[in-house]
C-alpha cells in the first residue's frame, strides 16, 4: 500500500491502477486534483486546441507559459550562465530524460 491511506488505496484500486511518468500527466493531474475541474480543463484545452496566432496581452504570463510547456515536454530549456554572472547570457540545456 505504500504511503496511500486505506481510502486512497481503496479508490487507487477502483479507478484501474493508473501509473504515469511523464511531466505533463503528473502536471495536469495534480491541477485537476487540486485547482481545477477536469470540466474547466477540458473547456481549456478545446479552446486551445486551434489557436492559429493568437496575440498574448502580457508578454511575461506568455514567456512563463512557453517556457513550462517546454520544461513539461522535455525539451530544451535556457539556464543563466553563473561562472561569469553576466546578465543575458544564457546556456543551452537538455533535460534527462525520464
Amino acid at each position: 500500500m505504500a504511503d496511500r491511506t486505506v481510502p486512497d488505496q481503496e479508490l487507487f484500486e477502483r479507478s484501474g491502477k493508473v501509473f504515469a511518468a511523464t511531466p505533463l500527466v503528473s502536471f495536469l493531474y495534480s491541477l485537476m486534483i487540486d485547482h481545477l475541474t477536469p470540466g474547466q480543463v477540458e473547456r481549456l484545452v478545446r479552446e486551445s486546441a486551434d489557436p492559429g496566432t493568437t496575440t498574448y496581452t502580457n508578454g511575461w504570463v506568455a514567456e512563463y507559459a512557453k517556457d513550462v510547456a517546454t520544461r513539461l515536454q522535455g525539451g530544451p530549456v535556457e539556464i543563466p550562465a553563473t561562472p561569469t554572472g553576466i546578465p543575458g547570457v544564457f546556456v543551452r540545456k537538455e533535460l534527462p530524460d525520464l
